[in-house]
């Protein structure tokens, strides 16, 4: 995938993680993971960019799948933030997600995810 600039890296990952999110809704886990690995090279990107913290703007996306990616993504950088994002599709949300969002703050909150998101 070629990436040309920061707005066509953030353009992707709203594509990639609704993409991904389509998938984890229909139980597909090879469209799942072909979003996934997309989504961690965007992500490996905006981050050599100094970019990363960009995905701030996804928090208020109409779709709760962005919201956990970009959340996910800058719990290193604003956990505050993210941790409250997380809480409110844990909430408010009726579908997969809900459980996506709860098991990405256990293993934050457990520690796992510090590296694996810090890239």
């Amino acid at each position: 995938m070629k990436i040309k600039d920061v707005n066509h890296a953030l353009s992707l990952f709203e594509k990639h993680e609704i993409k991904f999110g389509e998938g984890s809704d229909a139980g597909n886990s090879s469209k799942t993971n072909y979003h996934y690995d997309k989504i961690r090279e965007i992500a490996g990107f905006l981050k050599k960019e100094k970019a990363l913290p960009n995905l701030s703007i996804f928090f208020k996306h109409p779709n709760p799948w962005v919201r956990v990616g970009a959340a996910v993504h800058l719990l290193p950088w604003d956990e505050i933030k993210s941790l409250e994002v997380l809480r409110l599709i844990e909430t408010n949300e009726k579908r997969i997600v809900t459980i996506e969002a709860q098991y990405c703050m256990e293993e934050w909150e457990n520690g796992d995810l510090k590296h694996f998101y810090t890239l």
